[in-house]
């Protein structure tokens, strides 16, 4: 979730409009619910560019200089007449100012149908090279992260709302600790200690999704261990392994990351 109220301070800025997408009809750049944050000197994520993005800047920004402006009000833009966009469809903006202090769980007055909670659960099991790049790439999203190690030395300093980091000695008695909806990635620097997070996830069989990294070599000899511990093949079935979109050939963790997280958008794209 955006920290607001840092982006403000961090500019030495008073003041700012919030920019949401209120309402869409047809195609359009992004989704009902997208924000934007506009101060006088800076912009803070997106509504989806173009010249729907950069009109609703100098709206905010002339909202700002006006001392008798509301506190909030909606436009709708069409895209094709209003914005020259090939979208073509019709896109309504809320404008809300804020004004620091802004409360740590300020939430928009108006919009309450679109401040939902987050029910994107994803659990990270492994804190090396590939899992902070995975977890780096996913904590750009409206997601929320659990990562797991048993190695504290190998968290990165991070401070993130949406990430939870967990110490474990035993990260698989931490499965069952996890919600019923969740992804799990399992990319730990041990094959036994993946093998163990394996046989916990299937068993539990409430969870979305379990993706394990590796090559097909080693998909087929957890799936012969895994069997061997009395999982049944419908179960095996659900375990995704190698992890991530195909066709993408490099190894750098940050390229492991990206069709990761591909993968999971797919998927939760399908639900």
């Amino acid at each position: 979730m955006f920290d607001w109220q840092t982006a403000l301070q961090q500019h030495s800025a008073n003041q700012a409009i919030l920019v949401t997408v209120l309402s869409v009809k047809g195609s359009a750049p992004r989704e009902v619910g997208a924000r934007m944050l506009v101060t006088t000197q800076a912009i803070f994520d997106t509504i989806g560019g173009g010249q729907l993005e950069y009109q609703a800047i100098q709206r905010a920004r002339a909202t700002l200089n006006q001392t008798d402006a509301p506190q909030y009000f909606q436009t709708s833009y069409a895209l094709g007449a209003d914005c020259q966009q090939c979208c073509g469809g019709v896109v309504t903006l809320h404008f809300e100012r804020l004004t620091l202090p802004v409360l740590t769980d300020w939430q928009p007055l108006c919009l309450p149908e679109l401040v939902k909670p987050i029910d994107w659960h994803i659990a990270v099991f492994g804190a090396g090279h590939v899992g902070q790049a995975v977890v780096s790439l996913l904590a750009s999203l409206p997601c929320s992260i659990t990562w797991i190690d048993n190695r504290p030395e190998q968290f990165p300093a991070i401070s993130k709302p949406a990430i939870k980091t967990i110490f474990h000695p035993s990260p698989p008695a931490y499965v069952a600790d996890l919600p019923a909806d969740c992804y799990f990635l399992i990319m730990t620097h041990d094959h036994a200690l993946d093998l163990d997070l394996c046989d916990h996830v299937l068993a539990r069989d409430e969870f979305a999704f379990l993706g394990l990294i590796g090559s097909a070599s080693k998909a087929a000899k957890f799936k012969h261990r895994l069997r061997e511990r009395g999982l049944s093949a419908i179960q095996l079935q659900r375990l995704v392994c190698p992890v991530g979109i195909s066709g993408i050939r490099h190894k750098q963790p940050a390229a492991i990351a990206v069709s990761v997280v591909a993968q999971l958008l797919q998927i939760r794209s399908q639900h």
